[in-house]
């Protein structure tokens, strides 16, 4: 990292750690009655008791001269004026430019910290920057907003980055009950899916299509990614015509129909789809990965590898490359060579806490190791891999392999 980088995330961690800290954020001079109504629904909520919690914020509605109630309404019916630089920051915040976006959200919130459009893209911008930091910032919003569902998830969001799951369920839940809205469905899909709750994601990602049945909603690419994922590709592919034929843009469907191709033995369409992809997203590791899958099924190994370490050079942290990679030296007999790529593919999925990152580094070392004849490293790797395998389908290829190493 360069002195002059260095120097700017100093000054980044110093204002998002001290920004809001200073200040009486956003209200000010709450009568103690009305604290004391709040403390408690905190505490309600906490301890998961919703009904409970709704119920005694009620008070606030009984007392129309509430210096909270004045407060709060004012805080949510704010919105920025500044609306050219706030699209901007947005902008910045879709393409994952956090610390960009984040640079212009501080400086709004500096000067108007009750702003609740502003606070949003703050706190989102936190909760991939710093999420401890953005765990404490949106606890003392959520205080005086306890059934804001946008700031709930919003924490969800910072304790999934911290890898706290079940806070992060938790959170993702409050923010359904509050509002069952379909994007929040969505969201706690995705997680249900990482941690392997297959029934739970496919539940979530259902309950999204039924809130918004529009064709180009995205949860019909999810559910066809999680179909795929469970060995249903018949459903899998259609969800995914159906998500393109209503005018879906996202061209991880094209990724999607070159997996149900390579299950059909449809080698030449899986490559014209996977080529599709890569013009569609020449920046994306996912595109040169499902490449590198489709090289491999078809026996060209050195193209899957070639593609593979394309993924790899677009982001070092993508493990799943590691798997045909490694798959394709195993086929050409270069075992020594598939150990080591195996130990990086653990190394660096050792490093975050994506569980299916995880499942695949175990799973291609445990390969490795098999084809070296040591068994008993395999099989400890295949069995780490089978407690995180969140399928079916996953559970019984890692069976398969463990069968392997007993004989």
């Amino acid at each position: 990292m360069t002195i002059k980088k260095t120097i700017f995330s100093i000054l980044i961690s110093f204002l998002l750690g001290t920004l809001l800290s200073a200040q009486e954020w956003p209200f000010k001079n709450i009568p103690q009655d009305e604290t004391a109504v709040l403390d408690e629904v905190r505490e309600l909520l906490g301890q998961g008791k919703y009904e409970e919690a709704e119920r005694r914020f009620k008070y606030f509605d009984e007392k129309p001269d509430s210096v909270y109630k004045k407060q709060s309404e004012s805080f949510l019916a704010q919105e920025t004026k500044a609306k050219s630089k706030l699209r901007r920051g947005i902008k910045y915040f879709e393409e994952r430019q956090y610390a960009k976006s984040q640079e212009i959200f501080s400086a709004f919130v500096k000067k108007n910290p009750g702003n609740a459009v502003e606070l949003k893209y703050y706190l989102l911008n936190l909760s991939m920057l710093n999420p401890s930091k953005a765990v404490e910032e949106t606890n003392r919003l959520l205080y005086y907003i306890p059934f804001s569902a946008q700031f709930v998830f919003i924490r969800g969001n910072a304790y999934e980055s911290l890898g706290e799951f079940e806070k992060a369920l938790a959170d993702y839940s409050l923010a359904i009950r509050i509002t069952p809205d379909f994007k929040l469905y969505r969201e706690r899909a995705i997680l249900n899916y990482r941690l392997g709750n297959m029934e739970a994601a496919l539940s979530d990602i259902t309950e999204s299509i039924r809130l918004n049945p529009d064709g180009v909603n995205e949860s019909y690419l999810d559910r066809s990614s999680l179909y795929h994922a469970m060995g249903e590709n018949e459903k899998c592919e259609e969800d995914c015509r159906h998500y393109i034929k209503n005018g879906g843009k996202n061209p991880l469907a094209l990724k999607n129909l070159a997996m149900v191709s390579i299950e059909k033995n449809l080698y030449d369409e899986a490559l014209d789809y996977s080529n599709q992809f890569i013009k569609a997203a020449p920046q994306s590791p996912e595109s040169y990965y499902t490449r590198a899958g489709v090289y491999f099924y078809r026996g060209e190994y050195e193209k899957s590898i070639k593609d593979s370490d394309e993924a790899l050079k677009k982001d070092p942290g993508f493990v799943l490359a590691y798997e045909c990679k490694v798959g394709s030296l195993l086929k050409l007999e270069k075992t020594g060579e598939a150990l080591r790529e195996a130990q990086s593919a653990v190394s660096r999925a050792e490093k975050g806490n994506d569980l299916l990152y995880l499942y695949t580094a175990h799973e291609v070392r445990g390969e490795a190791y098999l084809a070296l004849n040591k068994k008993d490293d395999a099989r400890a790797d295949f069995e780490l891999a089978l407690n995180l395998a969140g399928t079916e389908v996953y559970r019984q290829k890692i069976q398969d392999f463990i069968e392997q190493t007993k004989k």
